[in-house]
């Protein structure tokens, strides 16, 4: 089956419009936002993995396309504290070394992206480095689609995911009554 970038375009050009403006929005502040940000870019971590590889866990997109060859090891514990943290408990989760807990800090500006702290008990994620990685990774995966006829049939297949929630039992007679339908 053939997809044309046309026949997935306005899906995607949605999707890359939202994180984008975001994420421009997000990073545009002064001060702030780290962990919105944080998880804004692990939901596109995600979004991406799934329309890239078919795979709903954005680890794979995370190590593949936001680290550098030597941290990608260490992706699945990595993209854990980021997503899972913040998405749980609005703070990034630490990661048990050994005897050792290792805290991640999400810098604004003033801390280099991927660099511990000098005594090794903190490893600072630059949050504006990653918006910027996102953003390219956004545009680059577009110009790959308007090229690519397998990365197409990828997006086609992921958009045609059922992702719509279907409720049951009593859930699903309470919706009909909030909408006034028969039950």
């Amino acid at each position: 089956m053939d997809v044309s970038y046309d026949d997935i375009r306005p899906t995607f050009e949605k999707v890359r419009h939202n994180f984008s403006y975001d994420l421009n929005l997000l990073k545009s502040q002064i001060l702030g936002g780290n962990y919105i940000t944080a998880l804004l870019i692990a939901c596109a971590c995600e979004t991406l993995s799934r329309y890239r590889y078919g795979e709903e866990n954005g680890v794979r997109f995370f190590s593949e396309k936001m680290l550098p060859d030597e941290w990608r090891p260490v992706a699945p514990s990595l993209f854990d504290t980021i997503r899972n943290g913040i998405a749980h408990s609005f703070e990034t989760k630490s990661i048990r070394i050994g005897d050792s807990l290792l805290d991640i800090c999400i810098s604004w500006r003033q801390q280099p992206h991927l660099h511990f702290s000098p005594d090794k008990k903190v490893l600072y994620l630059n949050i504006q480095t990653m918006a910027e990685q996102i953003l390219d990774l956004l545009r680059e995966y577009e110009e790959s689609l308007v090229v690519d006829s397998q990365l197409r049939l990828q997006l086609s297949k992921a958009m045609r995911a059922d992702w719509t929630k279907k409720p049951t039992g009593d859930e699903l007679k309470a919706w009909k009554n909030l909408l006034g339908a028969e039950t």
